[in-house]
């Protein structure tokens, strides 16, 4: 796990609970370019302990708020001097959200990246409301 749960909260309202994951940005101060899986939820996953540098496990009573798992390759960064940059379009996870209204994310690394912290990484996702 790199991090710790991350709260996905929107920068307008949220009118409407249901939509789709439309875009994925993660900048990578470190210029990594880990493989990595973003994994979505709709509601809190407040049963599963988020730990940085820990293998992560997801607790049972979480599995069914998962709404999507995204994989993040090598191959979609984009390197620059000393950072780096992936967007990825189109990836369509669904989502329908808690009265919360609010998505929760987690950075699960497929490599053996060396930040020198948690917040060398920075998502933002872009969001299509559904009617």
């Amino acid at each position: 796990n790199i991090g710790g749960k991350l709260t996905l909260t929107a920068t307008g309202v949220l009118l409407r609970r249901v939509g789709k994951i439309e875009t994925i940005v993660l900048t990578d101060l470190g210029k990594q370019d880990a493989a990595m899986d973003v994994i979505f939820f709709d509601s809190d996953p407040a049963a599963t302990t988020f730990t940085d540098n820990v293998a992560q496990t997801i607790a049972d009573a979480d599995l069914t708020k998962i709404c999507g798992v995204f994989k993040i390759v090598a191959a979609d960064y984009s390197d620059l001097v000393d950072n780096s940059v992936a967007c990825v379009r189109n990836i369509g996870i669904e989502f329908n959200l808690t009265a919360a209204q609010i998505l929760y994310a987690c950075l699960v690394s497929r490599g053996i990246p060396t930040y020198a912290s948690a917040s060398d990484l920075k998502l933002s996702v872009a969001v299509q409301q559904m009617i």
